[in-house]
């Protein structure tokens, strides 16, 4: 009995996957930037090619932080902030992980600068949008951030 609950529980692991191409390519061979190895830090102001709205504000800025976030007032060592936290951990970037690193990537993409890369991040960008947002108006992104932790 044991047994079959462990099959059972692995083949629904499996069914409930994504496909790597569901991701977006990452990494310094597609122009991503690292953000130096450091523990509870963020980098930035970076400056925004387009204004970013996020509820009632415009920003122009942003911070990358290792933990897992984007903050838009300041890092992230103030209260009252407004974040965006895709995977908010506790994670210390300064040792090695297998010998390769343990590295936080991100990437800010324009319209201004359109690139095969910037384009096909733009197309994924908008099938997302319009697939999981259908009763949307028409969608098309001037801007897109990733960070991948």
């Amino acid at each position: 009995m044991l047994s079959a609950f462990f099959f059972t529980a692995f083949i629904l692991c499996l069914s409930n996957t994504l496909p790597l191409s569901d991701f977006f390519p990452f990494g310094e061979q597609v122009g991503d930037s690292i953000v130096r190895p450091n523990d509870d830090e963020a980098e930035g102001p970076f400056t925004l090619p387009h204004i970013f709205p996020y509820f009632d504000n415009n920003h122009r800025q942003i911070w990358i932080a290792n933990n897992g976030l984007f903050s838009f007032l300041s890092a992230i060592h103030a209260d009252d902030q407004r974040l965006i936290t895709g995977f908010w951990s506790d994670i210390d970037t300064r040792g090695l992980v297998n010998g390769t690193g343990n590295r936080v990537y991100y990437h800010i993409y324009s319209d201004t600068f359109l690139s095969n890369i910037t384009l096909s991040i733009f197309m994924k960008v908008r099938d997302y949008v319009q697939r999981f947002f259908s009763q949307q108006r028409l969608f098309e992104p001037t801007m897109v951030i990733t960070g991948t932790w």
